[in-house]
């Protein structure tokens, strides 16, 4: 079992619509779970992020590293959800494409998530 991740779920158009804009930084072991959201983008943010590209299953497709400000994603086919951490933090994890997130359900709107 990997590390574990604090995740909050942007599970609301208005919640994947604010996302992470006003956020100068994010912990390492932090990330945003923008569910029913197969792509995104940077506009208006001050930090780069790493972007962990999810299908139906929470199978990792792909890991975009370091997205940096004013950029969009990449299309990527099958994607389902995109789980934003801090850059860096996806290779600090350990996270590769065909791993699955795996979460649990802590409080409203929070996960603790690991990678398997």
């Amino acid at each position: 079992m990997g590390a574990v991740l604090q995740i909050i779920i942007a599970d609301t158009f208005f919640k994947r619509f604010v996302g992470l804009l006003g956020r100068c930084s994010l912990r390492t072991n932090e990330a945003l779970l923008l569910s029913k959201c197969p792509r995104v983008h940077t506009f208006f943010m001050g930090i780069a992020i790493d972007v962990v590209v999810l299908d139906g299953s929470d199978r990792v497709l792909r890991i975009i590293e370091c997205l940096t400000p004013w950029r969009i994603a990449p299309r990527v086919t099958g994607a389902v959800s995109c789980l934003e951490m801090a850059a860096g933090a996806a290779r600090a994890f350990g996270i590769v494409s065909g791993l699955r997130l795996q979460c649990e359900q802590v409080g409203d709107g929070q996960l603790l998530g690991r990678m398997v």
